[in-house]
């Protein structure tokens, strides 16, 4: 074990500030209105992503922005191939794919402005971000947010009093806690834990084992003990032998206090008069709950599916988005499955069946090769490791699920891959070259264009989520001509056509309504639409909120 040393400077406020606001704000984002609850978290990040960028270019006035000539051209090269693939183009999704990369792009940026001046205020950002989430967590967990509170409205309930924090769902919860615990052991090494602030150390490190406990997820349960078991002999370096020491220290407290509560909590929330529901904890539905065949919510016969599917179209693929409806109207052998279906669970099957398996492979392969290149196995000091961890913890997430598509993970993405990034010497050629390019007006103009754009889209998306909700809730220029609001609508024109639809379905021309249809299909492809498509007597639409 060796020490660092070295003085530590300061950034300005404003980036302090923006710093803190574009890692906490993203995982506590309260707003989720239909018909994509996902999207205004997704554009929060992003203006809050591209802000954090400019306040570090114009405060440090120089920047390291290395093979961005490479990165857009293949963005180039997916979205052209996307557009081509798409049955029905979908302006939002080909906004999502091109506003994703360059949310990775960006953020990795960030921490190559600045790594030493920024990074303490992000893991510390994203320490209270997820000690928050997790006092939520607990309010979900114990039923005391089973119904919206009036004076907390802004906190999500949870019916079933599972615990999620404001991400509506347990594995992402769950991989927070974990990416919360990579932040805790990094400050502990780099010293950030003095004598003042002792109690607050420990305090969070019992929320986020608290948080992991109640998530119940077998993903979070998986990356927290891993991360514990590598802190106690991963040679990292720290500060000084005393931080390694408390950083060791405190990774053995959360796996030994992770044990104990799983054996204690589900108890202890059972026996409140709230919870209807025994609980379990991560580790018994490791052992207890099946994920066979047989079972036609399980994630083994979804795969199934997905496989199968890829494999009718296994060159090209159904194309960008096209999974959902696929699946809705082709055939399969077997059960069913029967959940509701967002994604493949699954980022490689994801892949395959929507970009065919050539591109996918190819794209693995260029992964594989980007990994072994970097040598994680020589990962030594805490920004490497911190690095490595967080892409661990989404890495195993994205084998059950689709985190990437939610903001934050974007973000916790694109800092990882600037950790782990080798950083060019400040007199070479190399860096003289790419912080020319970061300086270049193209280089700012793609960022303020990205910014602009996420805030038209966040205006578009308000409009359209107006006809979604009660008429109570909508502001007051939709409140008396809902469809107004959906004039000039130019990004989530598919979620106007599916509220077009469902109000006029039964006034329109029949011609006209399985045109409309047709498109609506391959955004929702619900019974009553797909109805509509075949030219069948439809069945009801779903009420609107009027």
């Amino acid at each position: 074990m060796t020490t660092l040393q070295g003085p530590r400077a300061l950034p300005s406020p404003a980036v302090a500030w923006l710093a803190w606001a574009a890692m906490v704000l993203p995982w506590l984002w309260p707003w989720a209105p239909p018909p994509s609850p996902s999207v205004p978290g997704l554009l929060v990040t992003w203006c809050l992503t591209a802000l954090l960028w400019g306040g570090l270019v114009w405060s440090t006035r120089s920047a390291s922005w290395q093979q961005s000539s490479s990165a857009l051209i293949i963005l180039t090269g997916l979205l052209a191939w996307a557009a081509w693939r798409m049955p029905v183009m979908d302006l939002a999704l080909l906004g999502g794919l091109a506003g994703s990369v360059l949310c990775v792009m960006v953020a990795s940026q960030c921490t190559r402005l600045s790594r030493a001046t920024l990074l303490r205020h992000l893991c510390w950002a994203l320490l209270s971000a997820a000690a928050l989430s997790s006092g939520i967590a607990g309010l979900q967990y114990s039923g005391l947010l089973h119904q919206p509170l009036e004076w907390l409205s802004w906190l999500h309930a949870s019916p079933n009093e599972e615990a999620y924090g404001q991400l509506r769902q347990r594995n992402q919860f769950g991989s927070l806690m974990s990416l919360g615990l990579a932040a805790w052991l990094y400050l502990a090494r780099r010293g950030e834990f003095s004598r003042p602030m002792r109690l607050v150390t420990w305090a969070s490190l019992l929320a986020l084992t608290l948080g992991q406990v109640a998530s119940t997820s077998r993903t979070g349960a998986l990356t927290w003990v891993v991360l514990c078991l590598l802190a106690q002999w991963w040679p990292t370096q720290s500060k000084s032998p005393a931080h390694h020491t408390g950083a060791r220290s405190g990774a053995a407290l959360a796996l030994l206090g992770f044990v104990l509560l799983c054996w204690v909590l589900p108890s202890l929330a059972s026996s409140l008069a709230t919870v209807e529901l025994p609980k379990a904890s991560a580790l018994e539905r490791w052992v207890e709950q099946a994920e066979g065949l047989g079972i036609c919510e399980s994630r083994v016969v979804l795969w199934r599916h997905v496989l199968e599917l890829s494999l009718q179209r296994p060159w090209l693929g159904w194309g960008w988005g096209e999974l959902d409806f696929t699946h809705a109207t082709q055939a399969v052998q077997g059960v069913r499955f029967c959940g509701q279906l967002g994604h493949a669970h699954n980022l490689l099957l994801q892949a395959v069946v929507e970009w065919g398996w050539p591109l996918s492979m190819c794209g693995l392969g260029a992964l594989m090769f980007w990994t072994v290149r970097r040598q994680p196995w020589l990962a030594r000091t805490p920004e490497s490791v911190l690095g490595w961890s967080w892409l661990g913890v989404i890495g195993v997430h994205s084998l059950l699920e689709f985190p990437l598509w939610y903001g934050p993970f974007q973000l916790v993405l694109g800092l990882a891959v600037g950790l782990i990034q080798p950083m060019p010497s400040t007199d070479s050629r190399a860096d003289h070259a790419t912080k020319s390019w970061a300086r270049s007006p193209v280089m700012q103009g793609m960022v303020a264009l990205w910014l602009m754009c996420s805030l038209w889209a966040s205006w578009d998306y308000h409009r359209v989520s107006q006809i979604f909700q009660p008429a109570a809730q909508r502001s007051d220029a939709c409140r008396q001509q809902p469809l107004a609001c959906l004039d000039d609508v130019v990004w989530f024109h598919q979620g106007r056509d599916y509220a077009l639809l469902s109000l006029n379905a039964g006034t329109l021309d029949p011609q006209q309504a399985r045109a409309l249809a047709q498109r609506v299909a391959h955004f929702a492809p619900e019974p009553w639409v797909l109805a509509l498509t075949a030219a069948l007597p439809p069945t009801p639409a779903p009420a609107a909120n009027r």
